[in-house]
């Protein structure tokens, strides 16, 4: 018999239940959104359209099954669950770059 695992965020934990593929490329855009605070800045640091930056954001918060931003007239802010992959994708980006040098 195998222990009860903890609930998403008991240990800073995103939910892992089905391992949804997430692509590098929507990591790229969800930390240029972080980074830059606005879906539009976002857009064209990552050279694409805002709606398809858009599109992959809420893809990426539909597959978690977490929002990740709330979403204000003056841009975004992070939720907690926001915050968390923040750090893991910024993390996995740049072992991702070391690993390509």
């Amino acid at each position: 018999m195998t222990a009860p695992r903890p609930g998403p965020g008991s240990r800073g934990d995103l939910p892992v239940e089905g391992a949804c593929p997430v692509e590098l490329k929507t990591l790229r855009y969800f930390v240029a959104l972080v980074e830059s605070g606005a879906f539009t800045a976002a857009a064209e640091a990552c050279h694409v359209t805002q709606p398809s930056l858009s599109r992959q954001v809420q893809a990426l918060e539909a597959e978690l099954g977490l929002p990740l931003v709330f979403r204000t007239r003056h841009g975004v802010e992070l939720t907690e669950a926001g915050e968390l992959l923040y750090e893991h994708a910024k993390r996995i980006l740049d072992e991702v770059a070391r690993a390509r040098a």
